[in-house]
C-alpha cells in the first residue's frame, strides 16, 4: 500500500532504513546528518540537508544520484551547448528528457535576456541545463527559487565555446554538487 504521507521520516540503522516513507520525498537522518530523499522514474536522489553527528546510526554518503535509464550521451550536451552559442548573446534554457526509449534534447518555451531566462518546464525532464554567455558558471539565488524540484542541473558558462560546467542534484530545494561523471556517459574533459 502506497504512503499517505507526502513526505516521510526514516532513520538510517545499521541494519537499513527505518519509519514510515513519503509518496512525494523523505527526511533521513543518519550518523552524519539530515539527508533528503526522492525519486522519481528517471531520477533517485538522496541529498545532505544538514551535517551533523548523530550517534547510533549509520552514516550516507553526502550524495546519491542514480539515473535508472541510464547515463545521459554526452552528445546531449553538445547539441545543448550548440543551441546556447546559437541564441549569444543571451541565455538560453535547454532540456535533455527522455522520451520512450531514449534521451533527447529540447528547447522550452521561454524568455531570455544577456543575464537572465525564465522558462516553462516540460515533463520527462532529466537535466535542466542554462547559460551563462560570458560569464562564470554558477547557481544563483534565482536558479535555487527556479530548480526547486526534483532533478539534475547545469549552468554552461564562459565564452562559447565553454570554459566552465557546473552540475548539481536538487531534491526539493536541497542541492549538492555532482560530478558529470555520474551523469554522462563520456566526459572528455580532464577535471570533474
Amino acid at each position: 500500500m502506497a504512503s499517505t504521507k507526502i513526505v516521510g521520516f526514516l532513520h538510517n540503522t545499521h541494519e537499513g532504513l527505518e519509519g514510515e516513507g513519503g509518496s512525494l520525498m523523505n527526511y533521513v537522518l543518519a550518523a552524519n546528518g539530515l539527508f533528503a530523499q526522492a525519486e522519481s522514474p528517471l531520477l533517485t536522489a538522496t541529498v545532505q540537508a544538514v551535517p551533523a553527528e548523530v550517534r547510533g546510526l549509520a552514516p550516507l554518503p553526502e550524495a546519491h544520484v542514480e539515473l535508472p535509464m541510464g547515463l545521459v550521451p554526452y552528445g546531449c550536451l553538445q547539441e545543448a551547448v550548440g543551441w546556447m552559442a546559437f541564441s549569444r548573446p543571451n541565455e538560453l534554457c535547454v532540456e535533455v528528457v527522455w522520451i520512450g526509449t531514449s534521451y533527447a534534447v529540447q528547447v522550452p518555451e521561454q524568455k531570455a535576456t544577456p543575464i537572465s531566462v525564465h522558462y516553462t518546464p516540460s515533463l520527462n525532464v532529466v537535466l535542466t541545463l542554462h547559460s551563462h554567455p560570458d560569464m562564470e558558471a554558477f547557481f544563483s539565488g534565482t536558479d535555487d527559487h527556479d530548480e526547486s524540484g526534483l532533478g539534475l542541473f547545469g549552468v554552461v558558462g564562459g565564452t562559447f565555446p565553454p570554459v566552465a560546467f557546473q552540475f548539481r542534484v536538487g531534491v526539493y530545494g536541497y542541492f549538492q554538487p555532482v560530478a558529470p561523471r555520474r551523469i554522462f556517459k563520456e566526459w572528455p574533459w580532464v577535471t570533474d
